[in-house]
């Protein structure tokens, strides 16, 4: 049996929060306004902040378009389906990748995607962060990978996470994903919209 995908707010603590390698870590200042839910959603994607949602644009073996870090974009193949086209993005060795998005106080956004690994484990995660001008992380909402695709043969999902409103001092939005050092962490059909101004 899988397990059953858990989403957590990540509350505000006194250490540092990971961030991506060009940001600076740095406390948390601000508690987290996020709601998770793991609950699947149908809802289409109207305004769409992502460009290339399925990494259908790309060429298998790049890094995606409009994406920074370390990320891949990787084809269907034999035995594993993908969700959105016959393509999907992926990092693996302890990377991140992310997109990111501006963002002013206020905004309320929500991220659906699909993901998986082969080998799930917690430290493989999807986020939603709030950052500043300085690259201090002010808020986000965080999803843990637990979509075994050795198991299903496909991505698990959709799933969502919610964050907002913005809180003050807020200048970027990112949607990362990182393998945090186990396998793979991959993700499609990505939706990326606000869903309050």
């Amino acid at each position: 049996p899988t397990a059953n995908p858990t989403n957590t707010a990540i509350a505000p603590t006194a250490t540092k929060t990971p961030v991506p390698p060009t940001a600076t870590p740095t406390k948390t200042s601000v508690p987290p306004t996020a709601t998770a839910t793991s609950t699947p959603s149908s809802v289409a994607c109207s305004a769409n902040l992502i460009s290339n949602p399925g990494f259908e644009s790309d060429t298998t073996g790049t890094h995606p378009a409009g994406w920074s870090g370390s990320g891949w974009v990787g084809g269907e193949y034999n035995g594993f389906n993908t969700q959105d086209g016959v393509k999907f993005a992926y990092v693996s060795g302890n990377h991140w990748m992310w997109v990111a998005v501006p963002s002013t106080v206020g905004k309320s956004y929500q991220a659906i995607f699909y993901s998986g690994s082969h080998i799930p484990n917690p430290s493989q995660q999807v986020r939603l962060p709030f950052y500043d001008a300085s690259s201090n992380v002010l808020a986000q909402s965080s999803h843990t990978i637990v979509a075994d695709m050795e198991v299903l043969g496909e991505f698990g999902g959709p799933y969502t996470l919610e964050l907002g409103p913005a809180p003050s001092g807020t200048t970027e939005l990112r949607l990362e994903v990182t393998d945090g050092g186990n396998n793979y962490a991959k993700i499609d059909g990505v939706c990326l919209r606000e869903t309050m101004t």
